[in-house]
């Protein structure tokens, strides 16, 4: 959305305030702060209340989500993009959020012809293979599609958060094991110990410099989990 020229603010609802879905204060905070498009990440299939308040306000509301619906009943919103909802016409179900966004972004660089560069697409495409395999999404169909192109091209995306993460991680080369053991931890940490944040800007940075800042930092969280689930261990047994 930035490099088609748009306003972009990424709200990550805070796990220990906000729990991990939207909330009504959310969306009476993006209304005071002018915002118009809404795209619901992840989350937002059974989130009734702020997806109503959202129309009411007069903000669009586009829903990209793979949990499962309540009683076949959905939001009142612009677009809603779930594999489960009715009337979706995929025979695969068990897609990611992270397989669903990347193929949002294939649809919308086809409409406009194709204006993303190739390294670009790529990356979204190693991201989006990330996303899957952090889940732990099963690999079959679509999802094993996506992990298996990622992966012949995920070690030649030359993106600062990438980079970082390997060398911070010491991997030399990016594998489905590599993923699941060293990224995946370091990644998802961030929320469960600090803020989301973190690993927001670390993927999204275009400065190496401070994506190299936010892999250390995510680093000594993942070694700080790590000790916390070793003293965990050692007080069950």
């Amino acid at each position: 959305l930035r490099k088609l020229g748009g306003n972009v603010v990424a709200y990550l609802p805070d796990g220990f305030k906000d729990g991990y879905g939207i909330q009504n204060y959310h969306i009476e905070r993006m209304y005071k702060e002018g915002i118009s498009l809404l795209i619901v990440l992840d989350n937002g299939t059974t989130a009734f209340s702020p997806m109503e308040l959202a129309k009411k306000f007069g903000i669009k509301t586009i829903i990209i989500d793979h949990h499962l619906p309540v009683d076949d009943k959905l939001p009142d919103v612009d677009v809603i993009i779930n594999p489960w909802q009715k009337n979706c016409q995929s025979d695969f179900k068990s897609i990611s959020t992270s397989g669903l966004a990347y193929r949002v972004v294939l649809g919308v660089n086809k409409v406009l012809g194709d204006i993303f560069n190739e390294e670009f697409m790529n990356y979204l495409l190693s991201l989006s293979a990330i996303g899957i395999i952090a889940d732990v999404m099963p690999l079959r169909s679509e999802n094993w599609l996506v992990v298996k192109k990622a992966l012949s091209v995920i070690n030649s995306v030359d993106y600062p958060g990438l980079r970082a993460i390997k060398e911070v991680a010491g991997i030399r080369d990016i594998d489905v094991r590599s993923i699941g053991y060293r990224i995946s931890p370091r990644i998802n940490v961030a929320g469960r110990i600090d803020t989301a944040k973190v690993a927001f800007n670390l993927l999204t940075t275009e400065s190496y410099d401070e994506a190299l800042d936010n892999a250390k930092f995510l680093d000594k969280l993942n070694t700080i989990r790590q000790n916390i689930v070793s003293k965990a261990i050692r007080v069950v047994q």
